[in-house]
């Protein structure tokens, strides 16, 4: 289904590509709630006001047989599917010139800058591209078979077709496992991890790690749709953890265990 769907704060899909010429009418749309019929290069595309997961929002789309609420419930479909990056994330993955097929992330730690810097000569000659993160640094491989000591630390994702994807795995390598030398996104369950959950969390990562989906994370927490799904993605983005990926669950689960045995 091809549809056009943004909320007041950001876009949500363009898959019609007429961003830059439905946006001059979002805005009526917004403040009337009624419907706009606009022709776009002889195709008739439909402006709607819908209530989403998110918030309102407006949907464009131009099949006139498909039902507003088929394309609601598309549309809730398509953010109960979508994760929540940390802006810094998102940020460095737009320093990232390019991206061909999959590639890996990894992030290069060093008690000392000099063995940073050596490491750094050493890898460049088969690292993509290298971005300085203050003390540390993020390489981009075409593999994820890399070799360093135990000197430093290498937090590395799996090979992915996804840049914001890779990313993620290597910053949550970065700061969960405690071991030195190579360490794997993959390889996570065999490694020594430290994850720290707040307290005013625990209750929330509980219930929402025995539902099975978030209508039912609600009603155990008493929450309405739209509710559930805004504290999954506030936890995601805070933990950079997903309820929906098996090894995340286990590190949220780990730091449910390190919590109890502070009480």
């Amino acid at each position: 289904m091809r549809i056009f769907a943004t909320t007041k704060e950001e876009l949500i899909k363009d898959d019609l590509g007429l961003k830059d010429v439905l946006s001059k009418y979002v805005g009526l749309v917004f403040e009337s709630r009624i419907p706009v019929a606009l022709d776009v290069s002889g195709e008739t595309v439909s402006l709607n006001y819908v209530d989403t997961l998110v918030g309102p929002a407006v949907v464009g789309f131009t099949s006139e047989e498909i039902s507003l609420e088929l394309i609601k419930t598309y549309l809730d479909k398509v953010l109960l599917e979508r994760h929540s990056f940390p802006k810094f994330m998102v940020d460095i993955s737009n320093l990232i010139d390019s991206w061909k097929g999959k590639m890996s992330v990894g992030i290069l730690s060093a008690e000392k800058d000099e063995i940073r810097f050596g490491y750094r000569k050493e890898l460049s000659k088969i690292a993509s591209q290298i971005i300085n993160l203050s003390g540390k640094d993020l390489y981009v491989f075409p593999t994820e078979h890399i070799s360093v000591h135990k000197d430093v630390k290498l937090a590395l994702s799996s090979n992915s077709s996804e840049v914001l994807g890779a990313i993620r795995q290597a910053f949550i390598v970065d700061r969960y496992v405690s071991n030195s030398g190579l360490c794997t996104y993959k390889a996570l369950q065999d490694l020594e991890v430290h994850v720290d959950i707040e307290e005013e969390d625990v209750k929330l990562v509980q219930l929402r790690l025995i539902s099975q989906d978030l209508k039912e994370f609600g009603e155990k927490a008493g929450l309405s749709l739209r509710q559930a799904y805004r504290t999954e993605k506030l936890l995601e983005e805070k933990y950079w953890l997903f309820f929906n990926v098996g090894i995340d669950c286990y590190l949220y689960t780990t730091g449910l265990r390190n919590w109890s045995r502070k009480v």
